[in-house]
């Protein structure tokens, strides 16, 4: 299908988008293919140009409302907890690579170690954090908010892309996406702990 995805020229960035299934490692493999227009292609660097860009994806899900109340009374909150905790080792995984990858970064541009090292430990301690909410969450029956707010706070600190949806996308993703964001706002911008409680 097309797409009206438009730069700051407003001229159509995208012309097309192709979905191919890729049997080359497990035949679940997702080939997306964005045809761009020749002169946005052309500035990008040249090693995305010449090859596939590797995405992993991860889920982390939390019912919220009272059907998700009325699921953990009767005892059906299994698929929940196999969705989290498959993602968390996932992220897991690819977080030892992240890492690997952000240290050698930091040594071949001669940087000074430590901020590095104090950053890839302060993610190690939020993935942690986020190890034992998903373990602690699993077989309770109890809502657990921190499982989304706490991934949503880890990916957007490796740089991550992200998105929040329920059902409808309407009230209650309203209501993530503003918590987020005065999180962003409290944790990056100086915003008062107060203003936000």
């Amino acid at each position: 299908g097309y797409t009206k995805s438009t730069g700051q020229d407003n001229k159509c960035l995208i012309t097309h988008i192709g979905v191919a299934r890729c049997g080359a490692t497990n035949g679940r493999d997702l080939v997306l293919t964005l045809c761009l227009e020749p002169t946005f292609f052309h500035k990008l660097p040249p090693v995305i140009q010449s090859r596939h860009i590797p995405v992993r994806a991860v889920m982390f899900s939390q019912g919220i409302n009272e059907m998700q109340s009325i699921a953990n009374s009767m005892g059906s909150y299994g698929i929940q907890d196999d969705i989290n905790n498959q993602s968390i080792r996932h992220l897991e995984n690819y977080f030892t690579t992240y890492k690997a990858w952000h240290l050698s970064q930091s040594k071949r541009s001669g940087q000074d170690g430590m901020p590095t090292v104090s950053f890839v430990e302060g993610l190690e301690e939020r993935l942690k954090r986020l190890r034992r909410i998903v373990t602690d969450a699993t077989g309770s029956g109890k809502k657990s908010i921190e499982v989304l707010t706490e991934s949503a706070a880890f990916v957007r600190e490796i740089n991550g892309c992200r998105f929040t949806s329920c059902k409808s996308a309407k009230d209650r993703t309203g209501m993530s996406v503003t918590l987020e964001q005065t999180r962003i706002l409290t944790d990056h911008h100086s915003l008062d702990d107060e203003v936000t409680a």
